[in-house]
């Protein structure tokens, strides 16, 4: 178990999201602006001290004292941006010379050492540690973010979710749809939660969107020019995209998820919807983050997703270059399907 840190913290920040209150406490000035700075992009909103003076997850963040050592036993594993190693119960990421400590379930804590190199403050390592912290706060506020893009199709009000690592199309997907009318979540990250009577819902997390060249061929948009932004730091052939210019009034905070596809590019000329089972489903979901089922909560991770699953029908999406030629396919062939099978 990470030791307790004992240096001084400045103010402690608190955010809400679903009900829950995340404190994030910073050792230095620098450390609180740049949590800031990477909580800004998602919709999680800044929030009072709880009036218990307990969060859901507190979230402590140091810099210039070494790290705990990894503890004996501990099973390693390879990550997207670095390594893990786990005992079951907690886990310790190294990720650019920096270390994230996530402490066992019960305990709600996380707890990072910033490393002291310039790689470790380069602004992509900051972010990567941080994207790690937000993601095992949320997990141990029985929250979970998805890496998916969402909408509602306008007609019916059914919600579909659309899972997939990078380059899957998501964006592309999203940015079609939303041109067509349809509501949008996110085009990249949700947060899934349970609803008091055992009901799944889903949220907009990050709020700009991530968009290539590729995405944006052949769908003019209003204000593009206004909305897009910097290139993402962590993929410059990519350019940030503020959903809000060119959709005002199109976001949806939440909606219920009736289906979810699994969007891959095919690279064939004609796009193919196939249903698949829930099994299927199941093992896809979990490539997401193949490492999410190592530690004590992974028993309540799956059982989630199973409920998530019951619920929704689900299908792989091979989108072909019709759908990038026509931005009216993808809104088109998706809104016949949904519609057809809530008919």
């Amino acid at each position: 178990m990470a030791a307790q840190l004992k240096v001084e913290t400045v103010d402690a920040k608190y955010y809400s999201v679903a009900n829950r209150v995340l404190a994030f406490k910073a050792t230095e000035v620098w450390l609180s602006r740049s949590i800031e700075s990477f909580l800004g992009g998602f919709y999680l909103e800044p929030s009072a001290r709880p009036a218990a003076g307990v969060a859901d997850c507190d979230v402590r963040v140091t810099a210039g004292s070494p790290p705990p050592p990894i503890p004996a036993g501990y099973q390693a594993f390879e990550t997207e941006q670095g390594v893990g190693y786990t005992n079951g119960e907690a886990y310790h990421f190294v990720v650019n010379d920096s270390r994230v400590v996530v402490s066992p379930p019960a305990s709600r804590r996380v707890e990072v050492w910033m490393g002291d190199s310039s790689e470790a403050r380069h602004p992509v390592a900051l972010v990567n540690v941080f994207s790690y912290v937000m993601h095992f706060a949320l997990r141990r506020c029985d929250l979970y973010d998805l890496h998916a893009a969402g909408a509602v199709e306008p007609r019916s009000g059914a919600g579909a979710l659309f899972v997939g690592n990078s380059n899957s199309g998501k964006s592309s997907l999203t940015v079609r749809l939303a041109r067509a009318g349809w509501r949008y979540l996110s085009d990249d990250m949700l947060l899934l939660h349970e609803l008091p009577d055992g009901g799944v819902r889903a949220r907009g997390l990050r709020r700009q969107f991530s968009v290539s060249e590729e995405s944006l061929a052949g769908c003019p948009l209003p204000r593009l020019e206004e909305a897009l932004g910097s290139p993402v730091n962590s993929d410059p052939s990519k350019r940030r995209l503020e959903p809000s210019v060119v959709f005002p009034r199109g976001f949806a905070e939440s909606c219920s998820p009736d289906f979810v596809f699994f969007p891959m590019v095919s690279g064939e000329g004609v796009t193919r919807i196939e249903q698949i089972g829930k099994a299927q489903a199941m093992v896809r979901l979990l490539q997401v983050y193949p490492w999410a089922g190592f530690d004590a909560a992974a028993r309540t991770y799956i059982r989630f997703l199973g409920k998530l699953l019951r619920r929704a029908q689900c299908y792989v999406l091979s989108s072909g270059r019709d759908l990038i030629a026509d931005p009216d396919q993808a809104p088109q062939l998706l809104g016949d399907l949904i519609n057809s099978s809530k008919s």
